[in-house]
């Protein structure tokens, strides 16, 4: 019975390995967070018109941020900020 439980917790953990490998998000992504997050935080159209031009900036610029690659996630450094990637999603931690 121990051994089925930890074939399990084995086979369960590559899984997630697995999952969260194929979820890392890449550069390209993070450039593209990066231009919505512009877009996003414009509350009016004029706003909106000025945020969409810089978005192009924005998105040039980003290209320009460091990626360490960590397999199951990834940070980013990027405008003195410091963003996490994992499943898909970019959370700014700095």
């Amino acid at each position: 019975m121990k051994k089925q439980s930890e074939l399990f917790s084995i086979v369960l953990f590559a899984i997630l390995v697995i999952f969260l490998a194929t979820t890392n998000p890449s550069k390209n992504e993070f450039v593209e967070h990066i231009k919505h997050e512009y877009v996003d935080s414009s509350q009016n159209k004029i706003e909106h018109f000025f945020t969409s031009i810089t978005q192009g900036i924005a998105g040039m610029t980003a290209k320009t941020c460091t990626r360490n690659n960590y397999v199951v996630f990834s940070t980013y450094e990027y405008a003195g900020s410091t963003y996490v990637g994992v499943v898909g999603h970019f959370f700014q931690i700095k």
